[in-house]
């Protein structure tokens, strides 16, 4: 007889040795042609680096805003409000893209984005700044998201 530490031990075993996705099949459906997914891709990765850009090219001309601004020390606000916003946003992101749809909700980001910069350089004081680099980090963040979720709908597993 052999003790139930010694079956479990067994079990485990035989576990071990099932593959994991032996009969897996990838059940997405919308997986597009090697031509159109290249197009696809090449428009999401430019959208996806005019975000990031956005995120990081204030950081050159910061002292002049500074300086044109008034700031002084608090000019750290500038970079924490847009990734405060777009931290924030960020879980529930998911729930609008299924809302709204992915192609209404990204141009709706691309929007909200270009409105929030267009309005930071019309800023004429540090907290209208503040707020519209926020505003801008909203659809930063959306557009960070959507960009991930979409390549990951549009190609296989492999």
């Amino acid at each position: 007889m052999s003790s139930p530490f010694a079956q479990r031990q067994t079990t485990e075993r035989a576990d071990e040795e099932i593959p994991l996705l032996k009969n897996f099949k990838d059940q997405q459906s919308h997986i597009l042609p090697r031509k159109e997914l290249l197009v696809v891709f090449s428009a999401l990765a430019l959208i996806y680096f005019t975000s990031f850009l956005d995120q990081t090219a204030l950081s050159t001309s910061l002292p002049a805003i500074a300086a044109g601004l008034n700031i002084g020390s608090s000019i750290s606000w500038v970079t924490a409000s847009f990734l405060t916003t777009s931290t924030s946003i960020r879980l529930i992101n998911g729930v609008l893209f299924d809302i709204f749809g992915r192609k209404i909700y990204l141009l709706g980001a691309l929007v909200l984005m270009a409105l929030g910069n267009l309005l930071s350089g019309f800023s004429q004081t540090p907290a209208q700044l503040y707020a519209t680099r926020a505003f801008s980090g909203l659809g930063a963040e959306a557009i960070n998201a959507l960009v991930q979720i979409s390549i990951s709908d549009i190609t296989t597993l492999e």
